[in-house]
């Protein structure tokens, strides 16, 4: 019997299978392509911001078969990012930053695991945009796209309160291709 994670995921894995098998044979070394969850006015923000953007939501199966790039800059809810990851490195791509956005109590804490210098300026930048991180972070899509490990980890906070229509947590990652 599956459990309720695998029950949770199988939809995705058979969506994301045939995009992420195109993008390995069709890459290109542009920049990165961003995949956003239409979840809240801060992904709503960031897809304003960002360049290149194929949305995951409403329809996965669209977005996920348009992408081609070998860098990806996503920003979506914990379990998509699981699964893109876990299906990308079987072909061989890599995770090069994660970040995790998360209100609680009226603080937005901005958690980042990347390369140590540009983590540490990001994560300063971040705390400091308050309700703007979503705009920021869009900018911020080429500079963290060349974060080659995950070692180092960064941490700001700042008063605000969450959005309406929040899920209270998102993460921003990239996958590059090895």
């Amino acid at each position: 019997m599956p459990t309720r994670r695998r029950f949770l995921h199988t939809p995705l894995l058979a969506i994301a299978a045939p995009a992420l098998s195109a993008a390995t044979t069709i890459g290109t070394a542009r920049a990165p392509q961003c995949m956003v969850e239409m979840l809240c006015c801060d992904t709503r923000a960031f897809t304003g911001a960002a360049r290149d953007v194929v949305l995951l939501a409403p329809d996965p199966a669209a977005g996920l078969n348009a992408l081609s790039a070998d860098c990806w800059f996503g920003l979506t809810r914990a379990a998509h990012q699981l699964v893109v990851t876990e299906l990308a490195a079987a072909r061989g791509y890599r995770l090069v930053y994660r970040g995790e956005h998360t209100y609680r109590a009226g603080v937005l804490a901005h958690r980042l695991h990347g390369t140590a210098a540009l983590v540490e300026h990001y994560a300063r930048i971040l705390g400091a945009a308050g309700r703007a991180w979503p705009l920021v972070l869009a900018q911020a899509v080429p500079a963290l796209a060349v974060s080659s490990n995950l070692q180092t980890g960064r941490a700001s906070r700042t008063a605000v309160s969450p959005p309406a229509d929040s899920p209270a947590h998102l993460v921003s990652w990239c996958l590059r291709r090895a």
